[in-house]
């Protein structure tokens, strides 16, 4: 039994860095990997910035950036995601709702379920 979950945990693991593609409002195509339990974990708010902190970019933006990666599923650096944080904290809201919702999954489903893309659904009008 613990040695067949291990096995499936370690071929599941495997999948999280192929790179999804997914297009964001106002940005177009980005590319992200799906976000592990450790990354979850990562973007719970665990406290508030000092009063008046000019450097202080929250904790949505450093968590999304970890999400984000290049066409071949590779993160971007340290030193690539300082430069980003501070853009992606200065974004609306449907930017972060894009990225974190194709990292786990859950705009290639709501896009699945919207009216007409079932293959049951007629194409043509009945208007």
């Amino acid at each position: 039994m613990i040695d067949d979950l291990i096995a499936r945990l370690r071929v599941s693991a495997a999948t999280v860095a192929s790179p999804i593609l997914v297009e964001v409002p106002g940005l177009g195509a980005l590319y992200v990997r799906k976000r592990t339990v450790k990354e979850f974990e990562d973007m719970a708010i665990v406290g508030k910035p000092k009063d008046g902190d000019p450097e202080y970019s929250g904790v949505f933006a450093s968590s999304i950036v970890r999400l984000l990666c290049d066409e071949t599923g590779k993160r971007f650096t340290v030193q690539q995601e300082a430069v980003l944080i501070p853009l992606l904290a200065k974004q609306p809201e449907a930017v972060f709702h894009a990225i974190v919702d194709a990292s786990d999954g859950t705009a290639a489903k709501q896009k699945a379920e919207e009216p007409g893309n079932s293959p049951s659904v007629s194409s043509s009008s009945t208007s």
